[in-house]
């Protein structure tokens, strides 16, 4: 193999790389030995603040050839597409539950934070705002459980995971931006629990695209798509 590819979480840590690669216009799926001749590293950090790294391939030997340029899977499915389509969705999974539990924290906070000699919870703008990140993660949540039925049943899934992903990308950060200016100043307190949810939930939007992006892309599929027979 030769390429490049970045942000490879654990990187040289690793026991195996699965890499995506491509021959003659078909993608493989590889399974790569990290400490192999032509493998090289250069670490950095993302989003997060977690270490991420570089991957270099200089004719790099392959340990295991997992799937071959152009094969499929059983569900008749590119072998990339089929293994991104459950990453994502997997990711949006990841985020519902980072949101879930930034947005109960923020209750919690507010029901027992005191200013003017009532909790700040009572308070219309907070209570609002609350409100406003909860409508958005029952959404998240909506949105990604439909994501995994389809994928279940194996049924053609796009658009679901295009959905799923505008409102894990676009949900998670109001959500998580919404528990930090409810908590105030210890929201950023790099102490507090709060703020590791908050970097990682846009780390995760980052990975799954910015919200215009997943719109457009939205209308793209939904203007390519045949349009349903009418029902009577």
């Amino acid at each position: 193999l030769d390429g490049t590819k970045i942000c490879v979480p654990l990187g040289p840590l690793a026991e195996r790389i699965l890499v995506p690669a491509s021959s003659n216009g078909k993608v493989g799926l590889f399974l790569l030995d990290p400490k192999a001749t032509g493998v090289s590293w250069a670490e950095g950090h993302s989003t997060s603040l977690e270490k991420v790294y570089e991957l270099v391939l200089d004719n790099a030997v392959v340990a295991e050839v997992l799937v071959a340029p152009g094969a499929v899977t059983p569900q008749d499915s590119e072998a990339l597409s089929w293994l991104l389509d459950r990453a994502t969705v997997g990711l949006c999974s990841v985020q519902v539950g980072l949101s879930d539990r930034a947005l109960k924290m923020t209750a919690e906070y507010t029901r027992e934070r005191e200013q003017f000699g009532r909790p700040i919870g009572s308070f219309q703008a907070v209570h609002t705002r609350a409100a406003d990140a909860f409508i958005k993660l029952e959404a998240m949540k909506l949105t990604t459980i439909g994501a995994i039925h389809k994928l279940q049943q194996n049924e053609p899934a796009d658009v679901d995971i295009a959905i799923a992903k505008y409102w894990c990308g676009e949900g998670g950060f109001f959500v998580t931006y919404a528990a930090q200016h409810l908590h105030g100043g210890i929201g950023v307190d790099l102490d507090y629990p709060l703020f590791r949810s908050y970097i990682q939930g846009r780390h995760n939007e980052l990975l799954l695209g910015s919200a215009t992006q997943q719109l457009d892309n939205l209308g793209e599929m939904l203007a390519n798509s045949p349009a349903p027979a009418p029902t009577y």
